[in-house]
């Protein structure tokens, strides 16, 4: 059954928003009956819900089936449009702060093609964290975000990247050999997940995700940062957030149009 988040508004208001949620979901619509399962609520509760909203084009009904209409769309994309990409990622970034304990970050791609760029953060409370300001700018190939975004450039700039970028070695874990570099970018474009260890600073060490849009292209990162010994013993668990996390993000970011994303940052 459909479960609606704690509410004390009226119950019409809570059906609204549960169906709108049970809708998102389902690409074949849903009809009138599976409505009212999915939600637990009487048909007769709902038939007047659904014809106010199809009347106001937020639903429309094809072959007995509901699904999520133009009006809608039109106003999620409006919210969205008019949100930054920091405010947009702010409580997935919190969440991921307090399910790993670690510090949590988003980044994307420098205007340059040739770092990285930490657009919002939400900062551990640990007395000993990772700690990086908003705006930093990093080197792709030696972390885990910069690899991340790195393995999902476009061909032809990741190529020249490669060619023309001398890499220099910051400890002894960074990767200085180019063919094994173009490795890691090939398994991590396989599964969506970056790791790094001591390879930017000894002692520190991350994990990060790609949140991607619905044509698979990277629409930014999300990364855990911590102590080495904390984030390599709670890796698999903090892979499992991240990738719940970016999940969430793609379809909230990956909803809006590309040139939309880009201009709100």
């Amino acid at each position: 059954m459909y479960q609606h988040m704690a509410t004390s508004g009226p119950q019409s208001v809570r059906r609204i928003l549960d169906i709108f949620r049970a809708l998102a979901t389902r690409d074949r619509g849903m009809t009138l009956a599976s409505i009212a399962q999915e939600l637990g609520a009487p048909k007769t509760s709902l038939v007047g819900l659904l014809n106010g909203l199809t009347d106001g084009g937020y639903l429309v009904r094809e072959d007995g089936a509901y699904h999520i209409g133009q009006e809608m769309f039109v106003l999620a994309t409006q919210i969205l449009a008019n949100m930054h990409l920091p405010e947009l990622v702010a409580p997935s970034l919190r969440r991921l702060m307090e399910a790993s304990g670690e510090t949590a970050l988003a980044g994307q791609l420098a205007h340059d093609d040739q770092t990285l760029l930490y657009f919002a953060k939400e900062e551990s409370t640990h007395p000993v964290r990772y700690t990086a300001p908003v705006g930093k700018r990093d080197e792709l190939y030696s972390t885990a975000m910069g690899k991340l975004l790195l393995a999902y450039m476009d061909p032809a700039k990741q190529k020249r990247y490669l060619k023309d970028r001398a890499l220099q070695g910051y400890t002894s874990r960074t990767i200085l050999d180019k063919a094994e570099l173009l490795r890691q970018l090939q398994a991590i474009r396989e599964t969506g997940i970056s790791q790094s260890v001591d390879e930017r600073v000894v002692g520190s060490s991350a994990i990060a995700a790609a949140v991607t849009g619905k044509d698979g292209t990277l629409l930014f990162g999300l990364g855990l940062a911590g102590p080495t010994e904390r984030m390599v013993a709670a890796s698999a668990a903090h892979i499992d957030v991240l990738k719940q996390e970016a999940a969430t993000m793609k379809g909230l970011a990956g909803s809006l149009p590309s040139n939309i994303l880009g201009s709100i940052l």
